[in-house]
């Protein structure tokens, strides 16, 4: 598999899992691009809506749905749209009333919406409540499906935020801590609706430093049409990636499926040291999550945040796109 990357304000990579990539042909003038439209209509002033996400149906480009919480009051809301977005619905609220508060963070969406094959609408989120310490106590996984469209869902939990955990430090010491499984990312088979990967990262939270215990890259397949999901897959520890000298932990796992069923995760390293950069690490596999393969890839950065993965479905061609930090004597360097 070979590998080209171009600089933007962020990479770009490309890697080719088939051969007979496209020619670049002559570029249009580019979308036309309307003026802001209203999706809540929430009027507590109080309201803190965050960082949403937004699909588009793969068979009508007029029915979009858009996932967004609100951080402030809780409530994670699907708002759909039949109009190509010029009028929206008043939202569907698939918090679980256990934990109301779905996770939220400034720089860029904690949850993930899809439509799959057959047009079932996917909300991957995590939740908490503030009866368990949130947004720092315990936060639960789930997946969200709706068979009409995003006026109804039915909710799965895929993995168990859970208090008093115990845990070793990378210095051997024993702690208690609560596990959190947030920042989602879910990827339909584009060819089998009943294939869904979701991935997520798993990180403890307690009295001991941030790079004390490894996060952990995770993920979990569903073979009813996200009905139901399998056991928690550890991409960290169980398919350690090759090429990676003192590996310790990595990040959010980010799922892309091509036309032949093969699944591709994307994440950054998380060293145990700060001042060690941090690799790409690249995972695949060809039997419906089973096993996997990993190995990093030749880019690393001081900041690897969010690696995002997508396949072209005329060639299997994989692109993905990522922030890269690199600080110079006096801060951040140009692009």
């Amino acid at each position: 598999m070979t590998l080209a990357v171009a600089g933007f304000t962020a990479l770009a990579l490309l890697l080719p899992a088939t051969a007979g990539a496209q020619e670049g042909g002559g570029q249009d003038e580019g979308p036309v691009v309307e003026a802001a439209r209203q999706v809540t209509s929430n009027p507590d002033p109080s309201r803190l809506f965050v960082i949403p996400e937004i699909a588009v149906h793969p068979d009508d480009p007029s029915r979009l749905a858009l996932v967004a919480g609100d951080a402030r009051n809780g409530g994670c809301y699907v708002y759909t749209s039949q109009d190509g977005g010029q009028s929206w619905s008043s939202g569907v609220n698939i918090a679980p009333a256990e934990n109301p508060f779905c996770y939220q963070r400034n720089f860029g969406p904690a949850s993930d919406i899809q439509w799959a094959k057959d047009g079932t609408l996917l909300v991957a989120f995590s939740g908490s409540s503030v009866e368990n310490n949130h947004p720092n106590g315990p936060t639960t996984a789930y997946v969200a499906r709706s068979e009409d469209g995003g006026q109804s869902f039915a909710v799965t939990t895929v993995a168990e935020g859970r208090s008093g955990v115990e845990l070793t430090t990378k210095k051997d010491e024993q702690v208690e801590a609560a596990t959190v499984n947030y920042l989602m990312n879910i990827e339909p088979d584009p060819t089998n609706a009943d294939v869904v990967y979701v991935g997520w990262k798993w990180r403890a939270r307690g009295d001991f430093g941030f790079r004390d215990i490894p996060n952990k890259t995770q993920l979990a397949v569903s073979t009813d049409g996200a009905e139901t999901f399998g056991d928690p897959v550890n991409l960290t520890d169980d398919f350690a990636p090759e090429g990676v000298e003192d590996f310790f932990g990595s990040d959010t796992a980010m799922i892309g499926v091509d036309s032949q069923g093969v699944a591709h995760v994307l994440a950054q390293e998380r060293p145990s040291d700060g001042d060690k950069p941090a690799s790409l690490l690249y995972w695949r596999s060809t039997d419906q999550g089973e096993t996997w393969d990993g190995r990093a890839l030749d880019v690393q950065a001081d900041d690897l945040d969010s690696p995002d993965v997508a396949v072209d479905p005329t060639n299997d061609n994989i692109y993905a796109v990522l922030g890269k930090r690199t600080e110079g004597e006096n801060g951040w360097l140009e692009p």
